[in-house]
């Protein structure tokens, strides 16, 4: 049994009754990515969503939203229009494979956890031509 109270307080999802699933995916990118790479790996996965059949028009949207400790990060926002869970694992494997193709195709990279570490006593560089490549200390 659940207290009254507390059942009130949560946040139920009816998993007969909905007719879409979400597909939300954080991607990080290499702080090595030009700011002209990003922008392309951006507008290349909104279009992926936009032309997918099976993608809920609204809201699908790609963002950068942070620079990262790591990476910089884009976050993936979208519903993919069926309620039969095997089926939403298989059209999201197909996005996952496609966004992976999509960022190789533009340039970039994925991140992965690492760190510059300067040996030789000197300061850190304090400017980038890149633009977008500071690291995270």
């Amino acid at each position: 049994s659940v207290p009254h109270a507390e059942f009130s307080a949560l946040q139920l999802e009816s998993f007969s009754a909905r007719d879409r699933i979400l597909f939300r995916h954080p991607l990080g990118l290499r702080y090595e990515t030009e700011p002209e790479q990003l922008r392309q790996v951006l507008a290349a996965l909104r279009e992926l969503l936009r032309a997918h059949p099976r993608v809920h028009p609204d809201p699908a949207r790609v963002r950068f939203v942070r620079f990262g400790s790591y990476s910089l990060d884009l976050e993936v926002f979208a519903y993919v229009t069926t309620c039969d869970y095997d089926e939403y694992l298989e059209i999201a494997e197909e996005l996952l494979l496609r966004i992976a193709e999509s960022v190789g195709a533009n340039g970039a990279e994925f991140a992965f956890p690492s760190q510059t570490v300067y040996l030789d006593g000197n300061a850190a560089p304090t400017s980038d031509p890149g633009g977008l490549s500071a690291r995270a200390a």
